[in-house]
């Protein structure tokens, strides 16, 4: 590790009386209590004690305007947590302005002796999290509707690269759970590059609320994308495509808040309204969308699930392009 790793404007900071069990712990605990723009370099494999608590006691980014990039520094450096709770939270009730960026050769993973009874990265009132190319996440198992590798609550996600990959979420009695990427409130996701794909759970990759916006643009792909819809028909979740997105979406499932697969369900996707908006609906962007199914609101093993492509398809022509409609 370097004598001083956390930069502020280049300048190197003296971390040696700050308390934390880790230089992670350290540097955050430092930046809270004098907030700018900071930047910590990891030269090592690091582990920590998973922060429990309702909002963790630990690596909770707190303070208005207090931002900081984390880098690894001579190869892949892997941050993994070794006991059952939070890796990190971000952002707190009445404190703008905070982020957390993960940057190039930084892979953040549950250990072996970590379990599933917390979230694993939580996003919060408003704040944000930045993934850029060489950042990972990875290796998180959970069990529960809001428990995967990320949970962005109320807040903002901008993935310019990386991957969400390799996570899993095995709740089978009730919720939304996703593997990768679990969102909740009026949540803006970006995924401006990277990937969420490879992970496992009933919503798949990902799940949006009714209330959030995902915008795909650049080289972004996802595996497995679950939107929502609330029962009464009136809020979507609003899945943006930008003119110069050239990635793919393995499986687009749409769910809706109906006790089964009926034409309530059916029928609200397959409205006039388009299930596709912004300026790269096109043919081309459609056809690197593969439809998946239409899933109901009560998740079993049994969960009720309708194949969308034996009956509809993404409208390519130009009077209904991005709408849903009968083959």
């Amino acid at each position: 590790m370097y004598e001083h790793p956390l930069t502020v404007d280049s300048s190197p900071i003296d971390l040696s009386t700050i308390t934390g069990d880790t230089i992670i712990d350290q540097a955050i605990n430092y930046i809270n209590a004098n907030t700018a723009t900071y930047t910590l370099l990891i030269g090592q494999d690091i582990s920590v004690a998973g922060s429990t608590g309702a909002a963790g006691t630990a690596r909770v980014l707190n303070a208005a305007n207090a931002k900081l990039t984390i880098i690894g520094i001579g190869g892949i450096r892997e941050l993994s947590l070794s006991s059952d709770g939070r890796f990190f939270t971000i952002g707190a009730s009445g404190q703008t302005g905070i982020s957390l960026t993960l940057g190039n050769n930084i892979t953040i993973k549950k250990g072996s002796g970590a379990g599933y009874s917390y979230q694993f990265i939580v996003v919060q009132n408003d704040a944000e999290l930045i993934m850029e190319a060489g950042s990972k996440i990875t290796n998180v198992s959970a069990n529960q509707t809001d428990r995967g590798a990320l949970y962005i609550d109320g807040s903002t996600f901008t993935m310019n690269g990386g991957s969400i990959t390799g996570n899993s979420n095995s709740q089978v009695t009730g919720g939304v759970p996703a593997g990768g990427l679990n969102v909740n409130g009026t949540a803006t996701i970006r995924l401006l590059g990277g990937s969420i794909e490879g992970n496992v759970a009933p919503m798949g990759d990902i799940y949006i609320p009714p209330t959030a916006t995902l915008t795909l643009s650049g080289t972004a792909k996802v595996g497995t994308l679950t939107i929502d819809a609330n029962s009464d028909g009136t809020i979507r979740s609003q899945l943006n495509i930008n003119s110069d997105w050239t990635g793919t979406i393995g499986a687009l499932n749409l769910r809706g808040d109906w006790s089964s697969i009926d034409a309530n369900l059916i029928g609200f996707w397959a409205t006039a309204n388009p299930i596709l908006t912004g300026t790269g609906v096109n043919a081309a962007s459609i056809g690197r969308i593969t439809l998946g199914s239409f899933i109901a609101n009560v998740i079993t093993v049994e969960t009720p699930v309708q194949p969308i492509s034996n009956t509809h398809k993404i409208s390519t022509d130009t009077a209904t392009l991005g709408r849903l409609v009968q083959k």
